[in-house]
């Protein structure tokens, strides 16, 4: 098996993708702790990949340090050319790709200061890994800025119309940053997600 380079205990940004009922694909951005050698956890909020999960366990877990694909697979705008095969599973950009089996869901209530809510804490057991390319992993602002977007960006259907005009604000603010240290890939994530809160306003 080959090795990924990932500490143990850390959260990392992926792709994880879930298969649905009609047999296709779902692709999402998600964080995942690697706690064992062969052992990830993932929290996950009621959504499509869940219900996914639940009815079938088999997932894939991609590495990425492209920002626009993780920007177009959460807004839903990933596109056949984004892939490399044409059951559209696997992505261009993905430099790491583990098959692992969810062995264990626990569900449990929360409240923070946008919902109460519930969200899962799943258990995977890594079955495979294959790498797709050889790169050296490193993260620029530019990508750390546009996945911590993303992050916040999945709890706005939680957020009333004052927090999603901050929220707006901010992403308008780090335009300077990605204009300046960034490449067309992220001014393109960063218009997708600016487009994308606008028109929920």
């Amino acid at each position: 098996m080959i090795d990924i380079p990932a500490e143990k205990n850390t959260l990392y940004e992926i792709l994880l993708t879930t298969t649905n009922k009609d047999q296709s694909y779902n692709t999402k951005p998600f964080g995942i702790t690697i706690t064992d050698e062969d052992k990830i956890h993932i929290t996950i909020f009621p959504n499509r990949t869940l219900k996914n999960i639940q009815r079938n366990p088999e997932i894939l877990i991609q590495f990425t340090q492209d920002a626009l694909t993780y920007t177009k697979s959460a807004l839903s705008k990933l596109e056949s050319d984004d892939y490399i095969d044409s059951d559209m599973k696997i992505l261009k950009k993905t430099d790491y790709v583990i098959k692992a089996k969810v062995v264990d869901i626990k569900e449990e209530q929360i409240h923070d200061q946008f919902s109460r809510t519930m969200k899962a804490q799943i258990m995977c057991e890594i079955e495979d890994i294959q790498k797709l390319h050889d790169k050296i992993p490193t993260l620029s602002r530019p990508t750390a800025q546009i996945i911590e977007h993303l992050v916040k960006y999945s709890r706005v259907k939680f957020m009333n119309i004052d927090e999603k005009k901050a929220f707006l604000s901010e992403i308008d603010e780090s335009a300077s940053l990605i204009n300046r240290q960034g490449n067309e890939d992220h001014k393109e994530a960063l218009k997708l997600i600016h487009d994308a809160l606008e028109s929920r306003i």
